[in-house]
């Protein structure tokens, strides 16, 4: 990659994983990714994995012994995930919540015993029950050698605390641009706050627009 290029995302297709920017343009001519250039919706950077084994309860046995199970979905999260990961709700974070108290429409918990890999929720009424997990990842990492911009994203579905990588246990609502880099129109579900830099990258979870 050279100084001018421009890398464009289609628009309207959710990107999964951490995003790593090497490469370095000059003040002259950056290196722009482009979310809103490529159809008529932004680029999604989606922190999130679809949970593809999600279903009611059955009955009180299938579901913990959860004697209120009538309402209820059994998730069951695949690969790394666990519930401490972040469960989500279309895009909607569901609360996580502890012991085995009756669940209230918004909130998860894991079932005792499974090692946070089978979670309960009671779903969110009048929003499709399709969750997803934040899978552990980072927020939006762009590791960069300066004079990048990065525009036009819909950013959403990601933890504020990674549990895997350099970051992990870190809060990362935060966003940490770094010099040379530009942000501009990024959106997504979530508060926008400005921090230093945190060594050459930018990190974090952000709304917009900026």
């Amino acid at each position: 990659m050279q100084p001018g290029d421009r890398v464009l995302f289609r628009g309207g297709v959710a990107y999964r994983g951490t995003i790593v920017v090497r490469a370095a343009g000059t003040q002259a001519s950056p290196i722009r990714y482009v979310g809103d250039e490529w159809g008529p919706e932004p680029a999604v950077l989606d922190g999130a994995e679809p949970i593809a084994d999600a279903r009611p309860c059955r009955s009180a046995r299938d579901c913990g012994g959860a004697a209120e199970w009538h309402g209820l979905y059994r998730l069951s999260l695949a690969g790394d995930s666990i519930a401490w990961d972040g469960i989500f709700q279309q895009k909607r974070p569901l609360r996580l919540e502890p012991g085995s108290g009756a669940l209230r429409p918004g909130t998860a918990k894991a079932v005792e015993g499974s090692n946070g890999r089978t979670v309960l929720v009671r779903p969110l009424p009048g929003t499709p029950a399709r969750f997803a997990s934040g899978a552990g990842r980072v927020g939006v990492l762009f590791v960069a050698g300066g004079h990048v911009e990065i525009r036009g994203f819909e950013v959403t579905r990601f933890l504020p605390a990674p549990r895997f990588g350099p970051y992990a246990g870190l809060a990362m609502v935060q966003l940490q641009p770094m010099p040379g880099v530009r942000l501009a129109a990024l959106h997504g579900s979530f508060g926008l706050q400005q921090a230093p830099p945190i060594g050459p990258s930018i990190a974090g979870v952000t709304s917009g627009p900026i």
